[in-house]
């Protein structure tokens, strides 16, 4: 038979055959390296725990304002927490203690209050969570509980080596709102 010089059927189908294999592989690891990549920029996951240990950071935070608890509220933020609402910001365990001590002076012998979350909406991110809640602030003191305000919270949420925290969470009034704590 005659082949071209340096030409033969076996070798080159050998060699085609790795070309693809190559090509193949190559492609393979592409879309395998993207979807890594896409995954890490949504952020992962969040578990059942998760999400059952960030609800209640909801519940302690309203709770410590409602019973005046201090350390209760203050609990849920990191230790360089931010707390942000209209045109206050409060940074780190002291200004947010501060803060606290201040609004439970200003606001002894008034009604008694509750704070009530809906609508929570959590979201993974590389850094832990965010989430969104719906707030509305009850005047429980008189037999019908009265609305006296409502807003939203936008949140930032850390785990620390002591369980999940708020990192940041900004406050929002809706417009029709008096009276906001």
């Amino acid at each position: 038979m005659g082949y071209a010089a340096g030409s033969h059927p076996a070798r080159e189908g050998r060699a085609m055959r790795a070309t693809v294999a190559l090509i193949a592989v190559a492609l393979l690891g592409f879309v395998a390296g993207t979807g890594w990549v896409s995954a890490q920029r949504s952020g992962g996951s969040l578990t059942a725990q998760d999400y059952a240990e960030i609800e209640q950071l909801y519940a302690r935070y309203n709770q410590g304002v409602d019973l005046r608890n201090g350390e209760m509220w203050l609990s849920v933020f990191a230790d360089d927490g931010i707390f942000q609402f209209r045109d206050e910001k409060y940074v780190g365990q002291a200004e947010l203690a501060e803060y606290r001590a201040r609004t439970f002076a200003r606001t002894a012998g008034g009604p008694d209050i509750r704070h009530w979350n809906g609508s929570i909406v959590l979201t993974p991110t590389a850094e832990g969570a965010e989430g969104r809640a719906y707030w509305i602030m009850l005047d429980v003191s008189s037999p019908v509980p009265t609305e006296v305000a409502s807003g939203h919270y936008d949140d930032v949420f850390v785990k620390t080596p002591a369980g999940w925290r708020i990192k940041v969470r900004t406050g929002y009034s809706d417009p029709s709102s008096e009276f906001a704590q």
